[in-house]
């Protein structure tokens, strides 16, 4: 959801929901089950294929010309937007509210273990650069743009891309350890009981969802066919 809009990718279509229900289409894209959507002051911005395309308006544009040239995750933070690179360690962000503008002076290396991005997240008012064995918290530098906070490095990382999922000022998560954790203020803690972390280690949990009914407020993991 990006502005009241819900955003979509079916297959290689880009589509926008409108309020009746009806798909509009806003053009193709590559192909990706790792694909993610974002957006920036009313902009959409768009991670596909290892491509990042924005749409403004009724038409989206693949942006070049920034550090990295296979990205794996988008995401917004502090009037940037955060591309994050894929098999790699660079961070690379936008201009400030502006997603269409990539400087390729404007990334840094998450390389405070020896791993790779997985994804990035905004948690509370921090940004978490998950890796493979890792977790970075990084926040907004002096000289602008991001930075990593010293020192502020779990040795937990994260299970997969679409295992984390944001929540009302923080995120949930299966970390690579197969324990499913909430992450706020800076801080994280173990939340699964034994049988929960049974099902994460011997079945293929798909993606980590979050949703409120009547009041009340769920995280929830999703698995092949439950």
């Amino acid at each position: 959801e990006v502005s009241g809009q819900i955003y979509l990718i079916q297959g290689a279509a880009l589509l926008r929901i409108e309020s009746d229900g009806t798909a509009t289409s806003l053009g193709t894209v590559p192909g990706d089950p790792g694909a993610t959507i974002s957006g920036n002051n009313g902009k959409v911005t768009v991670v596909s294929g290892g491509k990042y395309y924005v749409i403004d308006g009724e038409a989206h544009n693949e942006i070049t010309g920034g550090a990295c040239a296979d990205l794996g995750h988008v995401g917004f933070f502090n009037q940037f937007t955060i591309l994050t690179e894929e098999n790699g360690r660079r961070v690379q962000w936008s201009d400030p509210a502006d997603p269409k503008t990539l400087n390729g002076l404007n990334f840094a290396s998450a390389e405070s273990d020896d791993d790779d991005i997985i994804r990035g997240m905004a948690v509370g008012g921090e940004y978490w650069i998950f890796k493979q064995r890792s977790i970075e918290r990084w926040g907004a530098s002096s000289t602008g743009g991001i930075a990593p906070f010293p020192g502020a490095t779990r040795q937990i990382g994260l299970k997969s891309k679409k295992l984390a999922t944001q929540i009302p000022d923080g995120a949930f998560f299966i970390g690579s350890d197969n324990v499913t954790y909430l992450a706020a203020g800076g801080q994280m803690q173990p939340i699964s009981s034994a049988w929960v972390n049974d099902a994460v280690s011997n079945s293929t949990p798909i993606r980590t969802i979050y949703f409120e009914d009547e009041g009340q407020k769920f995280c929830a993991i999703v698995f092949s066919g439950r």
